[in-house]
Parts: C-alpha cells; structure tokens; sequence
C-alpha cells in the first residue's frame, strides 16, 4: 500500500481516521502505523478530541510501540489541565481501554493521573441502556439449566471495566468467565478491533479463565446439543 508512504501528507483527521479503520476492521499494517506514529512526535495541536481518542484506541488495538501512546496521553493531560479540550462520554470509554492497554498490559506507568483515569472508568462501566441480545439471554438460560454450577448475570471486571456476561462456579469453586460474542463483533467471522481489544485485555488483567462463546457456533446447535456443548466448553477451560 502506498497509504503510509503518503502519511506526512495528511491532515490530523486523515491520520486519526485512517488508522481508526485499520484498527476497527482489525487489519494489521506494521508500516502505515510506524509511519504515522513517527508523525505525532512533530504537532499533536491540530488534533480534536475525537481525533486524539480514535488515534489513541487505534494504537491500543493494534498494541503498537507505547511511546508513542505516553506522547499522546501526555498531550491530553496537558488540555485537560488547561480546559482545551472536553471530551465525550464516548471518547472517555476509549480512552479508558488505552490507558488499560498502557498503564496495565504494557505496566508503562501511564500519566494520567487516578482521578481523571477514575472518571474515564466511570464512562466506560456506565450502562449505555443496550437491551440484551437474544444469543445472549439463551446462553444464560442455558447455563442456568445444567446442574453442578452457580451462575451470576452482568458482572464487572474490576481489574478492567468490563463488562463479563456470566460468571460460572463449578462445585470444586472453580470460576469462568464468559462472554457471549454476536455477529457484531466480527466481520467474516474475525474479531473486530473492539472483539480484540476487549478478548486481549479480559485475558490478560482480568484475573479468571474466560470462556469465548462466538454466535456461529451456537447458532448451528439444536437445544440439546447446546447444553452438551457448554459443558464440554467449562471441562476444556477448566483443563486448560
């Protein structure tokens, strides 16, 4: 691709963009980022708040070089103390995810202080009101049937925000956590960035096996068979 051969010739919206889509649609580009990170070292002061947050989450997806995340969360600390920027309740959800991704994944030591960091937490685990999906409802129901295990419903991460459909408890205390994936977290049955970001970091901070349930291999089981299969889904994780 000639995109990141050309990226010291785009706008801070074309940048943020830019790697916003690659990031989203989860497709992998080592050079077009190297080249765009290699540009935020020169001017970050054109960028907006949606165009810092997308170019920060973006970075956090792909798990690019954490320096260059420190320069951009460094800026935002800076208009944050100058009240330059405001920053929506969206922006907030995905800014949490990248200051997980620096502060915890890559334990960098993130300068965002706590209590902006708490009110970029408080965004991310508020309730968007969202109805449960139907997948969703019958995987609880299902999980709730079989014998041997406890159930609870909606449960948040504490490590990270979070938020887990289930926590199952087998008779030895074992817990899993699981999380119910439907077909808007893929595209062609491949993880969006969003899918990705969330499955990497709930496995790697959030302190419990995790059982990934992906909509097509539900939807291809009778009623039946689907009880069979979480049981055999909980003896591989917990085997695992």
């Amino acid at each position: 691709s000639n995109v990141f051969k050309k990226i010291n010739q785009f706008s801070s919206r074309h940048i943020s963009n830019t790697l916003w889509s690659y990031a989203t649609l989860n497709h992998h580009s080592p050079e077009l980022f190297q080249a765009a990170t290699q540009q935020l070292s020169k001017d970050l002061s054109s960028f907006n708040e949606q165009n810092l947050t997308s170019l920060l989450w973006s970075l956090a997806v792909m798990d690019c070089e954490v320096e260059s995340a420190v320069l951009v969360l460094n800026h935002i600390l800076d208009c944050h103390k100058s009240k330059k920027l405001r920053f929506s309740n969206m922006n907030r959800r995905q800014l949490h995810q990248a200051n997980l991704w620096v502060a915890m994944e890559h334990e960098k030591g993130s300068p965002i202080p706590d209590d902006l960091a708490d009110e970029w937490r408080h965004a991310f685990t508020t309730p968007q009101g969202r109805t449960p999906s139907k997948f969703r409802t019958n995987v609880i129901s299902t999980f709730q049937s079989l014998d041997d295990y406890d159930v609870l419903e909606r449960i948040i991460c504490e490590q990270t925000g979070y938020i887990i459909d289930a926590i199952i408890t087998s008779e030895s205390g074992a817990e899993i956590a699981v999380v119910v994936d439907g077909w808007n977290r893929f595209v062609d049955q491949v993880p969006t960035g969003w899918t990705l970001l969330k499955r990497r970091q709930l496995s790697n901070l959030g302190g419990r096996a995790l059982l990934w349930l992906p909509y097509w291999e539900w939807d291809a089981l009778s009623l039946k068979e689907k009880a069979n299969f979480l049981e055999e889904k909980i003896q591989t994780v917990v085997s695992s």
